[in-house]
């Protein structure tokens, strides 16, 4: 069964207007700063969530950075093993024979090159979605259906790292949508409360909600829009 997380990201430009109309797409990428491939997959990830370049669809972007890399000689300060773990039950539920960096997954369903623009769009369905409206240090998810798992999440946007070794030595990385944690909501019925946590490493003016409902064997049938404060949560 897929490990699906609860995550909250931030991203630095703004949503298209009118970012309501449209039907989310759950857009994971998993990525490394180990990885000489991965930079233009990153960027790509930025690109595609400022752009929103697809009419009808709010791509929601996550970023996952596993810890595979990490024995080459540079270690990503981002990456858990918990994200690896999730990589490899996409593989087993996509029937690929192994997995790989970078890699784009959309709505849990379709697993492209992470760099690969044409095959990312051409993936991209849209969700049905749930209802987010954040109160205090609780996040309100509404519009559940019955069976499927939750997943609630925190992501951070404006990230930089200056990468000293490994394929990427000598850059300074941009990442995006960075997942800073995941963890599934047990819930019953339509709505659920869940409790909110925050780090202190975390640019809490950075952060953006994201909450998606999953069938077991991964895909994802319900996906909540992106819900972001600019003054940072209490």
């Amino acid at each position: 069964m897929i490990p699906f997380i609860l995550a909250t990201s931030l991203f630095a430009v703004p949503l298209p207007a009118r970012a309501a109309d449209r039907a989310p797409a759950l857009l994971e990428l998993f990525t490394s700063q180990g990885c000489s491939s991965c930079p233009p997959a990153d960027d790509l990830l930025a690109e595609l969530a400022a752009r929103q370049p697809v009419p009808g669809i709010q791509i929601i972007p996550l970023a996952f950075h596993v810890d595979y890399w990490n024995h080459l000689g540079w270690t990503d300060p981002f990456a858990a093993a918990a994200y690896t773990r999730r990589q490899y039950a996409y593989a087993a539920s996509l029937g690929d024979a192994s997995v790989y960096t970078p890699e784009a997954v959309i709505n849990g369903s379709v697993g492209v090159v992470g760099h690969h623009r044409g095959a990312i769009l051409d993936a991209l369905k849209p969700l049905a979605r749930l209802g987010l409206r954040r109160e205090g240090g609780r996040l309100l998810v509404t519009g559940l259906r019955p069976g499927l798992e939750l997943w609630v999440a925190v992501a951070e946007d404006g990230l930089s790292t200056a990468v000293g070794r490994g394929e990427n030595a000598g850059q300074r990385l941009a990442q995006p949508a960075v997942v800073r944690a995941l963890w599934t909501v047990a819930a019953k019925g339509e709505r659920v409360w869940v409790p909110l946590k925050w780090e202190a490493g975390w640019d809490r003016h950075r952060l953006r909600l994201v909450a998606f409902q999953a069938r077991a064997e991964g895909a994802v049938v319900e996906s909540a829009g992106s819900c972001a404060w600019l003054d940072g949560p209490s």
